[in-house]
């Protein structure tokens, strides 16, 4: 049995602009025009790439060395790091600490401006698939690697003398005795990863939905709610909306790369992932389909809970106004004591003085009392959202 390269791999929708902005970055040149400068030399100057080239073929990529590992970057967003050593859990541990270290800053750098990332979605992209390749490894060797990474194979596929064990978090590729070209096993172990990443970000956005569902239920099923409590509801509910949104557009856009993905594939890859039993693009589209149409439902419920509260807002700025029509009553009446009331110029103010104090402090009071008295009453007001089980 013989190791012959360990990759790292992920997925972030990226399309062939990103691949020249970072061809451009590797280059010396400014990459993404905006970027703080002083920044930008020292993640380029971390990253030492050498060997760089922009490589146009089915997909194009992006492919550069730094120091003892390998990268590449195709333009639907897959990135492969990798590293000639024998012992995957030291290799994947050394591709970690530098994709944690040295690539993923770059990347953040580069991709910093534009609508932010909520961290729920964050956490979806911090995710890898690790990938072994080697020649006569029987399935005992197989099965034994998937131990040090706590997963184990629950697939196993054999074609045209290849054979691939995919767990969760881990996939052992068998070259056996055949040539295999470096581009066509790299576009293998791309294709691999997008479909695990790409079932995977489903995945997550299905319990995402899950989670935001139950968020909106828990405000919209509530029997009661005070008004002091609208403005943090609303800032919940505003939260939902951004993430829907930013994930309608990411679902949107893996189908785009889906779709591309699936044409470049019919041009080369397809033959052997069908016989691998890979070749999973209708039912990813179905899945796909499914998700996006959840989604579609969570906004709708989203936009309506807050249009609910936007109306019981409104509802109750008029008891506002309301209670500014009293004060402006209030205010009135004193002006018509005041027609009778000493003012200090006045050759009475000297006989009033005393009664005239009295009369402003106690209509004062009572206006500044009545005011907050229903200032109090309106910000405490309990607004019924859901009538209990007998109609109460």
């Amino acid at each position: 049995m013989g190791i012959e390269r360990i990759y790292l791999g992920t997925w972030h929708q990226r399309t062939n602009l990103h691949l020249e902005e970072v061809y451009h970055f590797i280059r010396g040149e400014e990459g993404v025009k905006g970027l703080e400068a002083g920044k930008t030399g020292e993640l380029r100057s971390r990253l030492a790439a050498t060997d760089f080239v922009f490589n146009e073929m089915r997909v194009n990529d992006v492919r550069f060395s730094s120091g003892r590992f390998s990268v590449s970057l195709s333009e639907d967003g897959v990135l492969l790091v990798s590293s000639p050593d024998s012992d995957p859990a030291t290799a994947v541990d050394a591709l970690s600490k530098f994709h944690r270290t040295v690539l993923d800053p770059v990347l953040h750098h580069l991709y910093s401006r534009g609508a932010p990332v909520p961290k729920t979605i964050a956490k979806i992209e911090d995710t890898f698939i690790s990938v072994i390749v080697g020649r006569g490894i029987s399935d005992a060797d197989a099965r034994r690697m998937f131990t040090p990474f706590r997963d184990e194979p629950h697939s196993h596929a054999s074609a045209d003398g290849i054979s691939i064990y995919a767990g969760d978090e881990l996939i052992v590729i068998d070259l056996g005795g055949i040539d295999i070209a470096q581009d066509a096993l790299t576009d293998l172990i791309r294709d691999l990863v997008f479909f695990r990443e790409f079932e995977r970000q489903l995945h997550s956005y299905l319990r995402m939905h899950r989670r935001i569902w139950d968020g909106i239920s828990r405000i919209r099923e509530a029997r009661e709610m005070r008004y002091r409590d609208f403005p943090s509801v609303r800032s919940s509910v505003m939260g939902f909306q951004k993430t829907l949104g930013i994930v309608k557009a990411r679902l949107a856009q893996m189908e785009d790369i889906m779709a591309a993905r699936r044409l470049a594939e019919e041009k080369g890859m397809a033959k052997l992932l069908a016989d691998l039993g890979m070749y999973n693009f209708s039912s990813l589209f179905a899945s796909k389909k499914y998700i996006a149409h959840l989604w579609d439902m969570t906004t709708d419920y989203a936009d309506d809970t807050l249009k609910l509260f936007e109306t019981l807002y409104m509802e109750n700025t008029q008891r506002e106004l309301n209670a500014l029509k009293i004060i402006t009553l209030l205010t009135a009446l004193t002006s018509f004591f005041g027609m009778n009331i000493a003012f200090p110029w006045e050759d009475r103010w000297h006989d009033k003085a005393d009664s005239t104090v009295i009369v402003v402090a106690v209509i004062s009071a009572a206006a500044f009392i009545v005011y907050y008295a229903l200032k109090i009453m309106i910000h405490n007001r309990h607004f019924v959202l859901k009538e209990g089980p007998n109609g109460e």
